[in-house]
């Protein structure tokens, strides 16, 4: 009984600690970038390129932390490239989620 405990104990924690490092951390300047999902609201920014990300975040996680794991990246990378808005194109939850955004300098 004590074994089956603490092997319950083991796959949990170790299940958490998967999970915590999977995730994309977001940077300070990526925090800034403003997310839109329409494209009238960058058609006077400067386009700085498509950008996209595929979360290993699959299966049952592919909801929540593969398109969250997926946004974090996109926004830090439009930050990386100097933008400050990011224009979601495409998100699919799947197997492999799958997110395409392209980022912009909109001088906000």
């Amino acid at each position: 009984m004590i074994a089956a405990t603490y092997a319950r104990k083991s796959i949990v924690t170790s299940a958490l600690v998967l999970a915590i490092a999977g995730c994309v951390s977001m940077t300070p300047e990526g925090d800034k970038v403003r997310v839109v999902r329409n494209a009238n609201h960058v058609k006077d920014c400067n386009s700085l390129g498509e950008i996209e990300s595929t979360s290993g975040w699959g299966g049952l996680f592919a909801g929540a932390a593969g398109l969250a794991n997926n946004k974090s990246t996109l926004l830090n990378e439009t930050a990386a490239r100097g933008g400050d808005t990011l224009l979601i194109l495409t998100e699919q939850a799947t197997w492999a989620p799958h997110t395409i955004g392209e980022a912009f300098r909109c001088g906000r």
